[in-house]
């Protein structure tokens, strides 16, 4: 019997939350500029952990922190932006994870009795993640919010190391220091997404670089929101915290949530 099956089974009792929330896939200008020009986002170089080619999303959440590739500053190239696409209107993802995937493998790892990644990966379909939200969270505001269902320990079977693992790392609270990755559904495709009218949402950027007429020509055209959020000269790491916040607040905004915790 395959290592994880009492994990899974726990997740596939429960139903998807509704709405099913949007995929978020962010970059640094570099990474923006070529979507913007190719109208497609691509599969990255073969990465370290999954040993695949892939483009990285995370469910409802706009976590990813790619590694900067240029100075910091006001520049263009070293702004995040954060591309929000509809779920439902994408292929079935090649695989998904429960947290970061990089996260996992370099930090996570010991707080999950050593588990193998591999042991966590959920079925690739449109309702495996909304199934984790329900079954670990509860609600969309909750996940978004990392806060874990408090009944969802007492309800994990004995030798579900996999669950107990999940709720240590979800649990901000908890032995493990707080990033909120760890609690970030990753979905990975192994193809190009072409961008569309239907499935492209809204796009997180500077607000100097949401008055750019051709961002807000190509955002027409995919009749896109343009969502903004306030550039100044802090690290990525904090202009992440400024997408995150940006992102609540369209996600809230547009009745993703049951309420704003």
């Amino acid at each position: 019997m395959k290592s994880g099956h009492r994990y899974q089974a726990f997740v596939e009792g429960f139903a998807s939350t509704t709405p099913c929330l949007p995929l978020m896939h962010v970059t640094f200008g570099r990474g923006f500029v070529s979507i913007l020009d190719n109208g497609r986002i691509e599969p990255g170089e073969r990465d370290q952990v999954l040993e695949q080619e892939l483009s990285f999303h995370f469910y409802g959440q706009p976590s990813y922190r790619p590694k900067p590739t240029g100075a910091y500053g006001r520049s263009v190239g070293s702004a995040l932006y954060c591309f929000v696409l509809d779920f439902n209107a994408l292929p079935k993802p090649s695989s998904l994870l429960p947290f970061d995937s990089g996260g996992y493998a370099s930090l996570m790892k010991a707080h999950c009795d050593g588990l193998d990644l591999t042991d966590f990966l959920l079925p690739p379909s449109h309702d495996a993640p909304g199934k984790v939200v329900s079954a670990l969270f509860g609600s969309n505001s909750n996940y978004f919010g990392m806060n874990v269902r408090s009944s969802a320990i007492s309800e994990v079977a004995t030798f579900d190391l996999h669950s107990q693992g999940l709720i240590r790392l979800y649990n901000t609270d908890g032995p493990v220091p707080y990033d909120q990755r760890a609690g970030s559904i990753e979905v990975h495709y192994d193809a190009p997404i072409t961008l569309t009218r239907d499935n492209l949402l809204g796009i997180i950027a500077p607000d100097i670089i949401c008055e750019e007429p051709e961002l807000k020509a190509f955002a027409a055209v995919h009749d896109a929101d343009l969502i903004d959020y306030s550039f100044d000269h802090e690290e990525p790491s904090v202009r992440q915290r400024q997408i995150r916040d940006a992102a609540q607040k369209w996600l809230a905004s547009n009745r993703y949530f049951e309420n704003i915790l």
